[in-house]
């Protein structure tokens, strides 16, 4: 065993030193072995897609769920280029990109996407995941490779395209309601605040302001009922949230214009907490429909005015024809009278 010293040959080694470095050989390995199952059996628990690259970026491991997202096992992907084996690519123009990987290497800190990115798998399936890197680091602190992680989202992408594409049909109806608007008004039950949580774009027709100046300020919309309905209003409203019913109710409006428009306030209530009501509701302008109530309510009263003096009239003309009987009679007596009366008297 020689200790390095210069000049100095090494001494002759005898059965004990043999013994006592096969001993230590045989620990480290052993504990070797162990840091390497217990590093596989991590590697084969992970949910997430786990792949390992060395400082030229060809791939050194992979857990099963990576083999099952790219379509390549170990054994096959072993000592390739991490681009061939996870062929990552743009969600739009499906042009190639480079990894997350590269970046780790060159920079030597770990990076994480916010968006996801196209998986196209050995069989030409595509895949949208997200995916983080970090630096596999030495004992010196030098980067010696780098750790993919990554997962399939294809399912919660897709959700989340189809929720929104709901979202933007539902807001075209919303906002093509040419005289009325569309709300949610969350309200605190004990407090007795009152927040708009959304407004289509109909109350700036409706109300002379912008969906933004509601949603920052719900008092300027309901400043503008007027003062002789609130009460009204609020008793409607609390009769059907105490039965969580429908509320529908005629108020009218004061504009910043000075104009006084009616509206038909319809919603329905949900319970989101023990004491907060989310009332999901629609507001359409019937300030036509009102002005053509009241003008027919004004020709009907102006009718049966008319048919009042009608009925006076036919009782006028039945009272004048039977005093013109009468007097018939009475003239033709006398008349009958003056002929038997001698002339002169």
């Amino acid at each position: 065993i020689h200790d390095g010293s210069p000049g100095v040959p090494p001494a002759p080694c005898g059965i004990h030193e043999l013994d006592l470095v096969a001993t230590l050989l045989t620990r480290t390995m052993g504990k070797l072995r162990e840091r390497e199952e217990d590093l596989a059996i991590t590697l084969q628990s992970i949910g997430d897609a786990v792949m390992a690259v060395d400082p030229q970026e060809r791939v050194t491991r992979m857990n099963p769920v990576a083999e099952q997202l790219t379509g390549w096992t170990l054994a096959e992907a072993a000592g390739k280029p991490l681009a061939e084996v996870l062929d990552i690519r743009h969600p739009k123009t499906l042009q190639p990109l480079p990894g997350s990987a590269r970046r780790v290497l060159r920079e030597g800190h770990a990076v994480s996407q916010t968006q996801p990115v196209s998986l196209r798998s050995r069989d030409g399936t595509p895949r949208q995941i997200l995916d983080s890197a970090a630096p596999i680091r030495g004992p010196g602190g030098g980067v010696k490779g780098g750790v993919i992680i990554f997962r399939d989202v294809t399912q919660e992408q897709e959700a989340r395209e189809a929720r929104l594409e709901a979202e933007q049909r539902l807001s075209a109806l919303c906002n093509n309601l040419s005289t009325g608007m569309v709300y949610q008004v969350l309200a605190d039950r004990l407090t007795g605040e009152r927040r708009f949580l959304y407004v289509s774009e109909g109350v700036e027709r409706l109300h002379g302001l912008s969906p933004a100046d509601v949603l920052a300020d719900s008092g300027k919309i309901y400043g503008q009922i007027h003062e002789d309905d609130r009460a009204r209003l609020a008793e409607h409203e609390r009769r059907n949230l105490a039965g969580f019913a429908r509320f529908s109710e005629e108020v009218r409006m004061c504009l910043p214009s000075g104009d006084v428009r009616w509206s038909l306030l319809s919603a329905m209530p949900r319970r989101v907490s023990d004491h907060e009501v989310v009332w999901d509701g629609i507001e359409v302008d019937i300030t036509d429909r009102r002005r053509a109530e009241e003008e027919r309510e004004k020709l009907q009263h102006q009718l049966a005015q008319a048919q009042k003096m009608e009925s006076v009239g036919r009782l006028a003309g039945g009272v004048a024809h039977d005093f013109n009987n009468m007097l018939g009679v009475i003239l033709g007596f006398t008349e009958m009278a003056l002929e038997s009366v001698p002339p002169g008297e």
